[in-house]
């Protein structure tokens, strides 16, 4: 007798023993592909979705540290209604969950680092906050814009010695490069930076560099 003809028989030998003895049958032959078959239904399933959602960035701001828990997509939305970002055509995203220690080679200091030069490097990275001590090590290493070119010297003024300035590589003489969210009450709000005050700074790379700006605006407006 061969499988099938097994298969078969059994299958008829089941016949009024109701629907327990059908299911119990059915996942010992083919609860395997029952499970593979689930698998690549979530597979593909996510596969559409993250191409779907794969659109091109208005905002790519990372908030090194940040130390929040929070979803930021009510800060994002916000943002975007705000600019007049169409978001059926391009995004706004701010990555929370990025952490980086300066005093060892934690587990996750490194792969941040990795993927914070890999943005900037392929021009995907507007804005940073961070703590003064991840900010100041950045903006030596020349990450951060003058501000200056986004910003009028009224603005600057105003905002007096919240206004950060360094000597990047490659400058002759300090610019400013940072502004303190000090007090920063949308930030409160997403839990973001309790313990610590951020500075937020244009990235020189960035290819949205008047959105990243007036992103910094947004949220000092705040």
């Amino acid at each position: 007798m061969n499988i099938n003809e097994e298969k078969r028989s059994q299958w008829q030998a089941l016949k009024g023993m109701g629907f327990k003895a059908y299911w119990d049958y059915f996942w010992d032959y083919y609860k395997i592909h029952v499970i593979v078959g689930v698998c690549l239904i979530v597979f593909f399933s996510m596969l559409i979705r993250d191409i779907t959602n794969n659109k091109p960035y208005a905002l790519n701001a990372v908030f090194i540290n940040a130390n929040t828990m929070n979803d930021m997509e009510d800060m994002e939305n916000a943002f975007a209604e705000k600019e007049g970002i169409d978001t059926s055509e391009t995004q706004v995203f701010i990555d929370a969950a990025t952490t980086i220690s300066l005093t060892g080679t934690d587990q996750y200091s490194i792969p941040s680092m990795e993927k914070i030069y890999a943005q900037v490097a392929a021009n995907e990275l507007d804005v940073m906050l961070a703590d003064k001590a991840v900010f100041d090590n950045y903006a030596n290493n020349g990450m951060y814009d003058d501000l200056g070119k986004f910003f009028s010297k009224e603005e600057l003024d105003a905002l007096g010695d919240r206004v950060i300035y360094a000597t990047p590589e490659g400058f002759d003489e300090e610019i400013p490069v940072g502004i303190v969210m000090e007090d920063n009450s949308l930030l409160a709000s997403s839990e973001c930076y309790a313990l610590e005050t951020p500075i937020a700074g244009v990235v020189i790379s960035s290819n949205h560099q008047d959105t990243a700006a007036d992103f910094i605006r947004y949220l000092l407006e705040g």
